[in-house]
């Protein structure tokens, strides 16, 4: 596998295994990276059960992920040869699947606010898994 591969198995199987320690039951979960400079970052690291959202704490995962995350940005660049500004990391619990979605241009991008956190689940997952859409 290449190094990249290698990164976003990582920080996937991160993300699944706290999705799984918070003992509580998700269909969904996810993480919006923005990385700040070159060594900090923000975002959100989320799980859906149904329409509920509730907010994942990586522990000392933390450190670990974040780091392959901004090695996984070093890594892939866009056309222009610029980084991303934004990555979306999500995983559908039921097959595992994992899907990421990048943003090179708007930082709004997957932004949640208090006029849009009704539509939070279609934002943050709608684009990865068009079911969620539906129901």
């Amino acid at each position: 596998m290449s190094e990249k591969t290698d990164l976003v198995h990582e920080v996937g199987g991160i993300l699944l295994r706290r999705a799984n320690a918070e003992g509580d039951e998700w269909d969904y979960a996810g993480w919006v990276f923005e990385p700040t400079d070159g060594q900090s970052y923000g975002g959100e690291i989320f799980r859906y059960y149904g329409r509920e959202r509730r907010l994942i704490s990586l522990g000392t995962d933390q450190r670990t992920a974040a780091q392959a995350f901004l090695r996984f940005r070093a890594l892939s660049t866009g056309e222009d040869g610029e980084p991303w500004i934004k990555c979306l990391l999500a995983i559908r619990r039921r097959d595992k699947a994992l899907k990421m979605f990048f943003e090179f241009e708007d930082p709004k991008r997957w932004k949640l606010t208090s006029a849009n956190v009704d539509q939070g689940r279609e934002i943050l997952l709608g684009e990865a898994f068009p079911e969620v859409k539906d129901g």
